[in-house]
Parts: C-alpha cells; sequence; structure tokens
C-alpha cells in the first residue's frame, strides 16, 4: 500500500520546518497530490529519497572542508618557506652592507621579521591540538638548548625519552615535526625534574 505524509509529517523527517516543505512543493522540487485547502500528502518514498540526498550533500560538504583545511594548511606552508628564503637574503644583504647603513636597513627590517616570527610561533596547524608547542620553541621557552633538548626527544637519557606529537613537515615529506601538545609540555618538565637537567621554572 502507498504511503503518504502530510506536509507536516514530511517536514519532521527531512528537519525542516512546514512552511519550506510547501515552497519545495511550489517549486517542484518535492511532488505532491492536493488532499484538501491547503493540505498536500506527498509519498513517502519521494521524502525518503530527498533526505538520503540531501545527507549525501552534508558528506559532500564536510569532505570539500576537510580538501580545503589540507589545501590552507599546504599553503600556509610554502608561505612558511618563501618567508625563510626571504629572510635569509635579507640577512646575507645586512651582511654585505656598511657599518653606516645598518642601522637604517635594521629600522626598516627588524619591526616587520619580528612581527613575522611571533605570528609563526602562534599558529598550530590543524592537525596538531590546541595549546602544543613546536619543540625548539618549548626549549627555548624555558632556556634549554636546542641541541640539548632534541637529544631528549630523539635518544633520551638512560633509556627515558620526552614523549612528542610527531607528523611530517607539509611539503617535505623526508622531514618529521616534533610537537609537545600540553599535557606532554607537563610531561617534559617532569621529565628534566627527574635527571637533573636545569632550566627555567618561571617559564611554567
Amino acid at each position: 500500500m502507498t504511503k503518504y505524509l502530510s506536509a507536516a509529517g514530511a517536514a519532521r523527517v527531512l528537519g525542516v520546518n512546514e512552511k519550506t516543505i510547501r515552497n519545495w512543493i511550489e517549486n517542484g522540487k518535492l511532488k505532491a497530490r492536493k488532499a484538501a485547502k491547503n493540505r498536500y500528502n506527498v509519498l513517502a518514498t519521494d521524502v525518503e529519497g530527498l533526505r538520503r540526498e540531501r545527507e549525501q550533500s552534508e558528506v559532500l560538504d564536510v569532505s570539500h572542508l576537510f580538501a580545503r583545511m589540507g589545501d590552507l594548511e599546504r599553503k600556509y606552508s610554502d608561505l612558511e618557506q618563501k618567508y625563510s628564503e626571504l629572510l635569509a637574503v635579507v640577512v646575507k644583504m645586512v651582511e654585505k652592507q656598511a657599518v653606516s647603513q645598518l642601522a637604517v636597513i635594521d629600522a626598516a627590517v627588524s619591526p616587520v621579521v619580528q612581527k613575522c616570527a611571533r605570528d609563526e610561533k602562534k599558529v598550530v596547524p590543524v592537525s596538531v591540538p590546541d595549546g602544543s608547542l613546536l619543540f625548539a620553541d618549548f626549549a627555548e621557552k624555558h632556556g634549554v638548548p636546542r641541541a640539548t633538548f632534541s637529544h631528549h626527544v630523539k635518544i633520551g637519557m638512560k633509556g627515558d625519552v620526552v614523549e612528542t606529537f610527531k607528523r611530517p613537515k607539509p611539503g617535505r615529506a623526508d622531514h618529521t615535526e616534533y610537537w609537545l601538545t600540553p599535557e606532554q609540555q607537563r610531561a617534559a618538565l617532569a621529565y628534566w625534574d627527574r635527571h637533573g637537567v636545569k632550566y627555567d621554572r618561571s617559564a611554567e
């Protein structure tokens, strides 16, 4: 037996209001037969088909969003690389300048470089938990030499290694980035305490 739904019933199935259903009927998006004045009956199979179509559309929208996020992250990585290359060129130019010109160049470049550096440290990729820090930034924050902390992360002391969140560096699959989540940062401080490593406790 063919099953029909009222406009209100179709609205409940599709998660919209009844006015939207009536608009879809008037626009031909949803077929219906008029049962009485201002009353429509819609085939239940048509409603179910439209529900599946809307769910599929939502899945595609989410997939597009994730693809867009990945694209933005790759673009940021490219900009980061270009910034590093530009900074290297600027440094070489500054080194070649006469002492009398150094102050002028520094006054023009330094604020931009400092702002870019600050902004770069604030950016956490979408695939990394909020509040995470690159291992080098964490070491600098606590006054521990980067090379020393790199040893703690990659080799460890007495079989004890600092746990990190690893991920391939965007655009450079042969390189690995080492991040510390907030929980791993606390664990790293405890690691230093266990092994008597001196660090800046005021930065905790």
